[in-house]
């Protein structure tokens, strides 16, 4: 049977001063804030809309809503490769964003004498199949419960989802109005260059 622990009212002062728990959980929300800026530029990348609208429309809605998003626009990639390699990671999104619900809004506790958080959803129907052993207590210990040692591995694999997210910032991405625009004016200035150089070559 596993130690459980659960901190609760009157809180104890090692919930905010002991060092590694809280470092843990704060790396966990600064990676997590990485993961949310990069799904900003993709959603920049994939509707082209000015950088200001972008962020007005895609801070407007909540997170889960961000992620439907961004998963119907990566069905309209050219790239058949990028686009199902797109979706995929941003499935891993939407499970880092369920986890990391569940790992905020918690409270520390210890399991089996390690500092962990605890779901504030848990109740004692959770507890008896956790002390059971049962096969759905163990799934709730994995999806319920995170162990300090648990925070420090999803914040690793955090970093790592948010570098694949980054390279496909490069993926192949269907013109825009506002591509499209760049592109016409860059073609405009280079034929006026060429119709000013012209004009000088043929000055006496």
């Amino acid at each position: 049977m596993v130690g459980i622990i659960l901190n609760n009212l009157p809180f104890p002062e090692s919930d905010i001063s002991e060092e590694r728990p809280n470092l843990a959980l704060g790396r966990l929300m600064s990676a997590w804030g990485q993961i949310e800026v990069v799904c900003n530029f993709l959603f920049r990348r994939l509707t082209d809309l000015h950088l200001d609208a972008a962020t007005i429309v895609f801070d407007t809605v909540g997170n889960k809503e961000q992620i439907e998003i961004l998963t119907g626009l990566a069905e309209l990639l050219p790239n058949a490769a990028q686009r199902d390699a797109l979706s995929i990671l941003l499935s891993s999104v939407k499970a880092f964003s369920i986890r990391r619900n569940k790992i905020i809004h918690a409270n520390w506790g210890t399991l089996s004498g390690e500092p962990a958080r605890f779901w504030s959803g848990l109740t004692s129907t959770h507890f008896d199949e956790i002390w059971s052993g049962s096969q759905k207590g163990d799934g709730y210990l994995q999806n319920l419960v995170h162990t300090v040692t648990r925070l420090e591995g999803i914040v690793s694999d955090m970093v790592q989802l948010r570098l694949k997210l980054e390279k496909a910032l490069d993926y192949e991405i269907p013109d825009g109005p506002s591509g499209r625009h760049q592109r016409e004016m860059m073609e405009k200035m280079i034929k006026r260059r060429e119709e000013i150089e012209a004009s000088l070559r043929h000055k006496p």
